[in-house]
């Protein structure tokens, strides 16, 4: 879908109010269908460097691990609220990673929005955290240590990432969002933000230290290219400019400085 619309292919649809739209402006407009094309591309990378691409955009938020592992994504997981009954909460994206030696789970509650105005919401945050915590039949008032977490399958840390909808510095906007009473019956939380822009400038910063040497080079370009056509450019460095040289021919050189010499 994505080269079909980046090829000018992708035809109209209904859009909003029912008003013809291209199906790229739809995809440039639309939350949902940005989230998924970068995190779908995304999980297709070696764990690691995903995991290293969501902690530099995040300005090492996310904590540092040398050994990482995807074991479990979900696209729009649907959790009860039990006290509710009815109430059903929709992060964007569910993460498991297992991190670390000896290993550790960390689940990752991803909420998406579009760049622009402050859209993020505390509350949808805690009302996450509680759908998460109903969901997985945490205990109340757990105490989880790393070694019951590996043996049980239960989270030692659960990481709430907001992307975007936080303005021009997410992360100093977040500080200020974040609530000071957390649900009950969890892991330890930690807040993190980053923006679809630092994500793009991560996966550029991630190049330009040999990380994505190992990454199919047309995984990494699809990646690019979505960010670009979502307008999250980043400044480039043609990796030709590193490799130019100078090529002298020796004996040309000193003759025509002789001559040089002796004619001044």
């Amino acid at each position: 879908m994505l080269r079909s619309i980046l090829h000018g292919k992708s035809r109209r649809a209904e859009g909003v109010n029912g008003i013809s739209q291209s199906v790229g402006a739809l995809f440039r407009n639309l939350e949902d269908a940005r989230t998924s094309t970068i995190f779908e591309r995304l999980t297709y990378f070696p764990p690691v460097i995903a995991w290293d691409l969501l902690r530099l955009s995040s300005k090492n938020a996310v904590p540092d691990f040398r050994l990482v592992e995807l074991a479990e994504v979900k696209f729009w997981p649907k959790w009860q609220i039990a006290r509710s009954g009815r109430k059903f909460v929709e992060p964007d994206v569910y993460m498991r990673w297992v991190v670390g030696d000896p290993s550790i789970i960390i689940d990752m509650i991803i909420e998406a929005k579009l760049p622009g105005a402050i859209s993020q919401s505390p509350q949808q945050w805690l009302d996450q955290l509680e759908g998460y915590r109903d969901h997985f039949h945490a205990p109340e008032d757990s105490s989880i240590n790393e070694t019951d977490a590996a043996k049980t399958g239960v989270a030692q840390t659960v990481i709430h990432l907001s992307v975007d909808g936080l303005g021009s510095d997410p992360q100093s906007r977040q500080k200020l969002l974040v609530p000071t009473v957390v649900t009950k019956g969890l892991p330890a939380v930690r807040f993190v933000a980053c923006s679809w822009q630092s994500l793009a400038e991560a996966l550029d910063e991630l190049g330009r230290l040999g990380r994505l040497e190992h990454v199919p080079n047309p995984l990494v370009e699809d990646l690019r290219k979505a960010f670009d056509y979502c307008g999250h450019y980043t400044f480039r460095i043609s990796k030709s400019l590193f490799t130019q040289y100078l090529e002298i021919d020796f004996e040309d050189t000193i003759s025509a400085l002789n001559k040089w010499v002796l004619t001044s």
